[in-house]
This record gives C-alpha cells, structure tokens and sequence, in this order.
C-alpha cells in the first residue's frame, strides 16, 4: 500500500493546497530524521565523524531527494565562514584538527541554543541530520530507504559514526505498513474461520 503523509484529504482541500504549494516552491514537506551517535571516544564534532557525515549529507542530496540538510556539519561550516568574511568558498569542513579546534572554541559559545541542540546535544554525543523532501509516497520511500541502508553499510566507516532513521514520517510509514499487515492477517483468519 503506497501511502502518502495527506491521503485522506480531497483534491480541493485548503490543507492540501497549502501542503502542495510548499511541495512545489520550497523544500518539500516529508520531513527527514537521521540520528547520528559517533563511535566510542568520539564526539559528533570530531573531524572524522564530520567527514562521515559530509558524505552521508551528500548522498542523500544526490540520490536521495533531500534538500534543506542540516547537522552538525552545517553548524561547523556556518561558523567557518562567518569567521572567514563570509565567503560562499568558506562554506565548508576545516582542513585540519587546529582548525576545527578554533571552530570548536567558537562553536560551545551556542551549545546551550536551541537552534544548537536541534542538530546536536550540548555535550556532543550525540547528533541529528534532518532535511526535507517531496512527498513521494511510502513505497519509493521504502525503496530509497532500501539504497540508503546499503550505501551506509558500503561506504560510511561504522566504527566512526552510526546512524538510524528517526522522526515522525518514519513513525508514519512503519505505522501504515503495520496497519496494512495486521489487517491482511486478520482478513485471512477471517476466511480460514
């Protein structure tokens, strides 16, 4: 069952408009949720885990459909630029530990802001990479999410960073799928009885 997050409104319903006017004109409306938890003896803004992470961002850009990505990468390349002019070619990972070390000093004046911990606890243990996309429906979700797990398992180094879908249209698509499956169960046993 291929569901979508308004299946149930009319064509000409007022959500349903404003839902497509942002579907067309801005980033989407399926939200994206990705938890990030570095490995042992890392935090989320270590530079290896940014790199990792800079390379899942990419992917899901490029193969995924993501737009409007933010993590912790984007926290550490918005203060690598503005402390560089804020030149559009700032926009982007340190090239070494002492340059992320200076970035970091910056980076713990905002630990405790909102926009901050959105993307990554206080203590950095932890981390989020959220984004938006169109709303395709569960079954090509399903299908991305099939290509994501496996360009994960090929190309991102676990022992550095590890992640998971989180977030509320996951919680929505594995809600309709359960739903599908204990209704084809049940109708079944109705028919056996």
């Amino acid at each position: 069952i291929n569901s979508a997050l308004l299946d149930d409104l009319s064509k000409n319903d007022p959500v349903k408009l404003d839902f497509r006017f942002f579907e067309d004109n801005f980033a989407g409306v399926r939200p994206f949720e990705m938890a990030l938890d570095p490995g042992p003896n890392r935090t989320v803004f270590d530079l290896e885990v940014l790199r990792e992470t800079e390379q899942i961002e990419n992917h899901l850009q490029q193969s995924y459909g993501l737009n409007f990505v933010a993590s912790p990468v984007t926290i550490i390349k918005s203060v690598r630029k503005a402390l560089n002019g804020g030149m559009v070619e700032e926009y982007r990972l340190p090239a070494d530990e002492d340059e992320l070390a200076r970035l970091l000093r910056k980076v713990k004046l905002f630990r405790q802001k909102p926009e901050f911990r959105a993307l990554a606890l206080p203590d950095a243990s932890a981390g989020r990479l959220t984004g938006r996309m169109a709303d395709v429906g569960s079954i090509k979700v399903h299908a991305l999410n099939n290509g994501l797990q496996q360009f994960l398992r090929t190309s991102v180094d676990s022992t550095v960073v590890q992640t998971r879908l989180t977030g509320s249209a996951n919680l929505i698509d594995k809600n309709n799928e359960n739903l599908s499956r204990d209704m084809i169960i049940g109708m079944t046993l109705d028919i056996v009885m």
